[in-house]
């Protein structure tokens, strides 16, 4: 991946049940910092980017690009996140690009020959999944989106072999499902800081940034309190 941005980015994910920030700096991550912190992300975030400010050594300026986890994701995290986000580039005039949450987590696993699923529990019936060639640049084989499970099992299935990170319930129910792939487990999904950053990259070489009233976050459905029903661990 190309990296031949100039400018600084600080890079947050509050996505998943993890925070996650990272500052990079003359292409390279100079500071990341991931913590589980469930339902604790509005307390913590503002106090994480503080530390990685202080650890690398800078202070956001209208020369500064955020980058931020847009989803899809927890609908809590992703406005604790994307709310803090436009009030810090409102106040700063710093410059703001969104990465798609999956597409982040897939390349984690970057650089591999396997293609690398990705599936989060969307409630009330759907869950978020993706699958991404990952040997160099990201390469969506089946985009982010929302689907059931039944759908989810067939587009999954007669791909040879694939990294398969989830929750181990959702996995279980893939692995009953799917027919014709080897499916590999990686566990669940942990967020990167740090990957945002590069995948911004390119979106911040191309100019593609986002006015803070603009940014939204990416939930691919109307939100509906409930949970899926899903089979228990046996």
């Amino acid at each position: 991946m190309s990296m031949n941005i100039q400018g600084k980015i600080l890079a947050i994910d509050t996505a998943t049940d993890y925070i996650s920030v990272a500052f990079f700096s003359d292409s390279k991550i100079v500071a990341e910092n991931t913590i589980f912190a469930p339902k604790r992300h509005s307390n913590i975030l503002p106090e994480l980017v503080d530390g990685i400010l202080k650890i690398s050594d800078e202070k956001i300026s209208d020369e500064t690009i955020i980058a931020i986890s847009a989803g899809p994701g927890s609908y809590t995290g992703l406005r604790v996140g994307i709310s803090f986000v436009q009030g810090l580039a409102a106040s700063t005039d710093a410059k703001i690009v969104s990465i798609d949450t999956l597409k982040a987590l897939a390349y984690c696993f970057a650089p591999r020959k396997t293609a690398v699923a990705v599936a989060i529990d969307a409630r009330a019936g759907g869950i978020y999944a993706c699958l991404y060639g990952v040997l160099g640049k990201p390469s969506p084989i089946i985009k982010t989106g929302i689907f059931e499970l039944s759908e989810l099992c067939y587009k999954l299935s007669s791909r040879g072999r694939i990294l398969f990170v989830s929750d181990e319930i959702i996995y279980n129910e893939i692995v009953e499902g799917i027919h014709g792939t080897d499916v590999i487990y990686a566990g669940e999904p942990r967020p990167s800081a740090g990957i945002i950053a590069k995948l911004a990259v390119s979106k911040v070489n191309s100019g593609q940034f986002i006015e803070p009233e603009n940014l939204e976050p990416k939930y691919l459905r109307q939100f509906k309190a409930g949970t899926r029903k899903r089979k228990p661990i046996i």
